[in-house]
């Protein structure tokens, strides 16, 4: 059973303002824009477990997070949400993966991935088409897919199903012709840079 962490913001939102900056320069009319990191690890967890994934993953300070859940306290009307294309390198994931396992002391397979995405709530008098438009524009569509939801369709499915996506993705890695697209793979610099890595390494120290 795969397993979802959202973590989000909860002192002040500079990428979300930052997204909604963006979007604005590039015509479209954003009321609120709410950018959330997701984790979807292809590993069984009890909660106590997950709890501690989750806490080391986010920064009690600055964030919060959510697992197996949707927030029902944020106000969207459409529910953005990008991630990798398959066989294209995640690193954001390989190194979130790499935490865990130092958290746990435990090596995860090659089947027990991490997947990460990135969830944009937004607010605002616009279409599902005017949506896609505006997610094809932040994305890259070479190596990354996007995802829509509505508010109602999102509460209706509880959040996005991104575990059906990730075995359709585990599928296609089993291919031979995945496992060349896998080697041959732009890699992208994340964002969940070495230095988060240092600090969270530092935390599992001092545990």
């Amino acid at each position: 059973m795969a397993h979802r962490i959202e973590i989000y913001t909860k002192k002040s939102d500079t990428r979300s303002q930052v997204m909604k900056k963006k979007l604005e320069s590039l015509g479209f009319q954003i009321e609120k824009s709410t950018v959330v990191d997701t984790y979807t690890i292809n590993k069984d967890f009890d909660k106590e477990t997950l709890d501690r994934i989750a806490q080391i993953l986010s920064n009690p300070i600055t964030q919060t997070y959510l697992i197996d859940k949707p927030n029902k306290e944020i106000d969207f009307d459409f529910a953005l949400e990008i991630g990798f294309l398959p066989g294209v390198t995640d690193n954001e994931g390989h190194t979130a993966k790499e935490t865990i396992e130092d958290l746990l002391k435990e090596k995860l397979t090659d089947e027990q991935s991490v997947h990460t995405t990135r969830l944009i709530f937004l607010k605002g008098n616009f279409t599902k088409e005017e949506i896609q438009k505006a997610g094809e524009a932040i994305a890259n569509k070479l190596i990354q897919r996007i995802h829509i939801k509505s508010k109602t369709q999102f509460d209706q499915e509880n959040a996005f199903l991104t575990r059906s996506l990730l075995k359709r993705d585990l599928h296609f890695a089993g291919s031979s012709e995945m496992q060349k697209s896998r080697k041959t793979s732009p890699i992208l610099l994340s964002s969940f840079t070495m230095t988060q890595k240092r600090q969270q390494s530092s935390r599992l120290m001092h545990r």
